[in-house]
């Protein structure tokens, strides 16, 4: 599973994660979309239900917009709502919602499918924290652990994702979830069963196209020798966050759009 994400809105660096060309698809990016929100925001801790940028395609170009991390499907959407808080609006959900999805659950049913086959979208992260799972130490008998997962080299992370507009009052809200797939080597040591589908080489481009018959595919395992890891018991937990501290305010262009305020 991803039970956490860190992330950090840095509008260079997205640019320059989509701004290639793979598989001769012609991957239309607005560069306009990805200004820059300054070198000092730090990154964030993000749970399920909160909002995360989700980037998506749409006629021809991939536009990032504003989703909250826990996919409410079409047939159970009626029951959701939004409440507002200090930080914004917060998503309450209805029991059955799915901030992870697996591969497999994808392919079980025609409703699963298609989201798999018309919805697909992709979160950047810097990393996922996951915790040990609970039925595996009970059978071992060995201590909780946590751990935070980062590609080599600070890269982003995209993050393989389904989603699903809703409408809730008189706003269409737009909800998502990350795929999930079995686990590595670093992952099964921790012990846990899942991890998320990160979408690596051509396999970004293939996901994203519209014209891929078969993107089950691109959800594949990504091996431990691709991560830097850092795992400490569960009790050391707030050492594998960022820093909290208010996020600086940037002034709003008028010329230019720009990717909305999420963690402010």
């Amino acid at each position: 599973m991803c039970g956490r994400m860190i992330v950090k809105i840095e509008g260079k660096a997205y640019y320059k994660q989509f701004s290639s060309q793979e598989n001769g698809w012609d991957l239309v990016v607005a560069p306009e979309r990805y200004q820059r929100l300054g070198d000092d925001e730090p990154a964030r801790e993000v749970r399920p239900t909160d909002r995360v940028v989700l980037h998506r395609v749409r006629d021809g170009e991939l536009v990032p917009d504003e989703a909250f991390w826990t996919l409410v499907p079409p047939w159970t959407e009626s029951a959701t709502a939004l409440r507002e808080t200090g930080d914004g609006p917060r998503l309450v959900p209805p029991p059955q919602t799915h901030f992870n999805s697996r591969r497999d659950t994808l392919l079980k049913s025609p409703g699963w499918r298609r989201l798999l086959s018309t919805q697909r979208g992709v979160v950047l992260a810097d990393a996922f924290l996951e915790w040990s799972d609970e039925e595996a130490l009970a059978a071992t008998g060995g201590a909780k652990n946590v751990g935070r997962f980062g590609l080599t080299g600070n890269r982003l992370m995209p993050l393989a994702c389904v989603w699903n507009d809703i409408r809730i009052g008189d706003r269409t809200v737009t909800t998502c979830s990350v795929i999930t797939v079995p686990p590595n080597d670093l992952l099964a040591s921790l012990p846990h069963h899942r991890m998320p589908a990160i979408l690596l080489g051509s396999a970004l481009g293939s996901w994203l196209s519209p014209h891929t018959p078969d993107p089950e595919r691109c959800l594949q395992t990504t091996l431990g020798a691709d991560f830097e890891s850092t795992i400490l018991p569960a009790a050391d937990y707030a050492t594998l966050v960022p820093e909290a501290r208010p996020a600086r305010r940037l002034p709003r262009s008028s010329a230019k759009p720009r990717l909305p305020d999420l963690f402010s």
